[in-house]
C-alpha cells in the first residue's frame, strides 16, 4: 500500500468557466486533499485516526503549529460511514482560465451546476458491508465519481461523491448569501493566482470540514 495515487478533478470545462484543479492523493490509508495552486500553502488530510485535519503548511505559515480545523464527529448516519470533508463549488465562483493551454488540467471534469446553484463534493471513506446502498448518499441523489479500493478483504473504499443543487435549494441560498457577504465585507487574499481563487473553511453542524471556493474579481 505504499504506492501513491492521485485523483484530480475540477468543475466546469477547460475552455469555459471552471473551478480550481483539486487533487486527492492516496497513500495507503492516508488521504490528502488540496488544489494544484495551493499545495504548498495548505492541505486537508485523513489518517488512521479517522479524523480529517486542515493544516497550514510550514513553508507558508511557519509560526502556525498543528491543525487549524479538525473534524470532531462522523457525519449522519453515524456508524455507517464518515464524511469528513465537503468541497462546495458555487456556480458564481467559476471563471474561464486566463490561459487554458497553460492552466493545470485535471484528469476528470465534473459538470457545471445550473446558474445560481452549486456542486457539493464529498471525499469519504466507507465500508461496503456497512451501508445499504452502493455508495453513501445514493438514495438522495449523490453520484459516485472516483472510487478507490483501500482494502479488498475489509471492503474499505475511499471515494469522491458529488451532487448538484439548484439555486432554490436551501444550501445554495445559504452558501450564495454567505459568499456575497464575505466578498463584499472583506478584502480577499489571492490564494490561487493567476486563477484568483479564495477559500473559506469551517465546520458544519455535524462536525465535518467544509471548504467553499469563491472567485476574486
Amino acid at each position: 500500500m505504499g504506492t501513491k495515487n492521485n485523483i484530480s478533478f475540477a468543475v466546469g470545462s477547460k475552455y469555459g468557466p471552471r473551478s480550481s484543479n483539486w487533487i486527492v492523493s492516496i497513500s495507503g490509508y492516508d488521504v490528502y486533499v488540496t488544489t494544484a495552486k495551493c499545495k504548498k500553502l495548505w492541505k486537508v488530510s485523513l489518517h488512521k485516526s479517522g479524523r480529517w485535519h486542515l493544516k497550514s503548511l510550514k513553508e507558508y505559515s511557519p509560526t502556525l503549529k498543528g491543525p487549524l480545523i479538525k473534524t470532531h464527529k462522523n457525519d449522519i448516519p453515524k456508524g455507517n460511514y464518515a464524511v469528513g470533508l465537503h468541497i462546495i463549488i458555487p456556480d458564481s465562483s467559476l471563471r474561464p482560465a486566463s490561459n487554458p493551454e497553460r492552466t493545470s488540467v485535471p484528469e476528470h471534469w465534473i459538470d457545471r451546476p445550473v446558474e445560481g446553484g452549486l456542486v457539493e463534493i464529498s471525499v469519504m471513506r466507507w465500508n461496503y458491508g456497512g451501508i445499504d446502498e452502493e455508495w453513501p448518499g445514493q438514495s438522495v441523489g449523490t453520484q459516485l465519481k472516483f472510487p478507490y479500493i483501500l482494502c479488498k478483504e475489509k471492503m474499505e473504499v475511499i471515494g469522491i461523491i458529488s451532487r448538484h443543487l439548484p439555486k432554490a435549494h436551501p444550501e445554495s441560498i445559504n452558501i450564495n448569501s454567505y459568499v456575497d457577504n464575505f466578498t463584499n465585507n472583506y478584502k480577499p487574499i489571492v490564494l490561487d493566482s493567476p486563477e484568483r481563487r479564495g477559500y473559506f473553511c469551517g465546520l458544519n453542524k455535524v462536525g465535518s470540514i467544509v471548504i467553499t471556493e469563491y472567485a476574486i474579481d
